[in-house]
């Protein structure tokens, strides 16, 4: 008996459906590769035909999204686990054999049977205990689980204005949850410094760069800086936009269907193409003799290829040509495309009647930091969401998202804020203005007295476009000896600043050696730590009681006290049993 049509599409739906070569793929990439293929075998019905249509596609997408069966369904424990199992068989492999050509060829047949990198390392032994550490494997296996799952939605177009913009929502809970696991180990990681001053690893962080408020102060007071030096040198300022060729595009941003000119490229290959454009661009440049400073952001477009907006100061002399070099080389790819010459690069010069090349800025970096004084993205999403789904795009393809270039070292600034004022009393004039410039000091009440200054900071250095190395200012470093985790020396770590020409003075900056001190994961033993990260307060707080865990303390910290009644952080276990659970559990409070 010849199947009805209903039945016969039936039964080809799920034959369809039923494709192993589905199997280890996340619920929505199946949902979205089956659609694709019931769309394309939608005027066939014979088995043989439908099954020559299903294995051409969806083994086409295995192969470059699920490679060596890698399975994207995994848990992080998971992962973790087969971190260790790759160690494990690594170091047993590797411990048999004491040739070093083969060693070396075990390493390398490792990596790419695994597809991770060659561990980096001075010395072959260096490179084997990289390859026989769980820890290193766990780090590789993490960032190789999360770009591939996050390129595969790209391609399936799951990351785009109508569904996930910047980033997808696997993305985005992973950075979640990453955050919340190191923010709880953090938290119960107690460090004490030669002066007995104690302080949690939490606390010390936020008085970083790693908080966000304090990373976009740092990047609006050197963007500043910058615009007050090129007022008073006379210098311009610009801002360029440049973004990637179609190709580099997965959807189209008006209807979010397919881009047909997209050719598959990651955005990390796309933010390859664009550091490469800028450095063929600044290399012309340099050619000419035209001087310039500034700073670049990197941000996604809605289907993740990143672009680049960058801020730019230039004599005014040197503007228009500026202009015609970075479109010239921006349009030297696929320049014949529709839309190239209008979309490519675009240029608006900063008239400082109208505004500030400050403002102009302050929303980018403020939409890839913490969404700081802004409502609405251009998605449509609140402020605070966009740059959370930014952030995790820059997590997951490891881009850098702030770049200065021709504006001074920030290490050095940052090196300048370590150095007490008794220490650079005797210092030549020009290092005193830049220790001045560096410091921001308050008045009784909590307020700014005075803010610190990038401008003066850079005439101190000696002007900007100036090679690093030719500064009136170099950072002064110490070579350890000291092996490392892996064997090999600690290396070369700043230990103040000297002036360029009397390199013998150093001025030395404050530092501090810091000893971790047992808290109840430790002391209490691996029961007491479990008891902790799954019971009750009541219960943790008898386990606390019975280990001696100690509060931080300080006499120099101006961290928030704790008021009478508070509950201290509780430390946690920080293996993978039930963390997963218990991270979904406070990212829902």
């Amino acid at each position: 008996m010849t199947p009805t049509p209903d039945l016969a599409l039936s039964r080809r739906n799920a034959r369809i459906a039923a494709h192993p070569g589905l199997n280890g793929m996340p619920p929505r990439w199946k949902s979205q590769l089956t659609k694709r293929v019931t769309d394309a075998c939608q005027h066939f019905l014979l088995p043989q035909t439908v099954d020559s249509i299903v294995d051409r596609n969806i083994n086409a997408f295995r192969a470059s999204y699920l490679p060596g069966g890698l399975d994207l369904t995994a848990t992080d424990g998971e992962i973790v686990e087969h971190a260790r199992r790759r160690a494990d068989a690594a170091a047993l492999i590797l411990a048999g054999t004491s040739d070093a050509q083969a060693k070396q060829a075990i390493i390398e047949h490792t990596c790419s049977t695994a597809r991770v990198p060659v561990p980096k390392g001075d010395t072959l032994d260096a490179q084997v205990k990289r390859l026989s550490c769980c820890h290193w494997w766990r780090r590789q296996l993490r960032r190789q689980y999360a770009r591939t799952l996050e390129n595969g939605n790209i391609r399936l177009h799951l990351v785009q204005r109508q569904r996930d913009p910047y980033a997808s929502r696997d993305a985005m809970l992973r950075c979640l949850r990453e955050e919340t696991r190191n923010r709880l180990w953090m938290e119960s990681t107690v460090l004490e410094n030669e002066n007995g001053d104690r302080f949690t690893l939490q606390e010390l962080s936020e008085r970083g760069t790693s908080n966000k408020a304090i990373r976009r102060a740092e990047l609006m007071t050197r963007i500043r800086g910058m615009e007050d030096y090129a007022r008073d040198h006379g210098y311009s300022a610009l801002f360029a936009t440049i973004t990637c060729p179609s190709c580099y595009h997965a959807t189209l941003a008006g209807s979010g269907q397919g881009n047909p000119a997209y050719r598959g490229h990651t955005p990390r290959q796309a933010q390859d193409y664009l550091c490469k454009l800028w450095g063929r661009v600044r290399a012309k440049l340099e050619r000419e003799g035209i001087e310039l400073y500034g700073l670049r952001v990197a941000e996604p477009h809605h289907d993740a290829c990143p672009h680049w907006h960058l801020i730019v100061f230039v004599l005014p002399q040197h503007a228009a040509r500026l202009e015609a070099i970075i479109r010239h080389y921006a349009l030297e790819a696929h320049s014949d495309e529709v839309g190239a010459a209008k979309n490519r690069c675009h240029f608006v010069p900063i008239d400082p009647d109208k505004g500030s090349a400050t403002g102009y800025v302050a929303k980018y970096i403020a939409k890839n930091i913490d969404g700081y004084k802004l409502e609405l993205d251009v998605t449509g999403e609140p402020a605070i969401t966009a740059s959370l789904h930014v952030t995790a795009w820059a997590k997951t393809h490891g881009i850098r998202q702030f770049q200065a270039f021709g504006a001074g070292s920030i290490t050095l600034w940052r090196e300048l804020r370590r150095i007490p004022k008794a220490t650079i009393a005797d210092a030549p004039a020009h290092l005193q203005a830049a220790w001045q410039a560096a410091q921001k000091t308050l008045t009784a009440e909590g307020d700014t007295d005075q803010r610190a200054d990038y401008a003066l900071f850079l005439t101190a250095l000696g002007g900007v476009a100036i090679p690093r190395k030719q500064t009136r200012i170099q950072l002064a470093k110490v070579h350890y000896d000291t092996p490392g985790k892996y064997g090999e020396a600690m290396g070369e770590k700043p230990i103040g600043i000297v002036a360029s020409d009397a390199p013998f003075k150093v001025y030395e900056s404050t530092r501090y050696t810091w000893t971790r001190i047992d808290t109840p994961a430790c002391v209490g033993g691996e029961s007491n730590a479990r008891t902790i990260a799954t019971d009750g307060t009541a219960q943790a707080q008898e386990v606390l009681k019975k280990s001696g865990f100690a509060l931080p303390w300080t006499r120099v910290n101006n961290c928030t006290l704790e008021t009478a009644g508070e509950t201290p952080p509780l430390p946690c276990w920080m293996e993978n049993d039930g963390w997963e659970s218990r991270i979904d559990e406070q990212m829902r409070c």
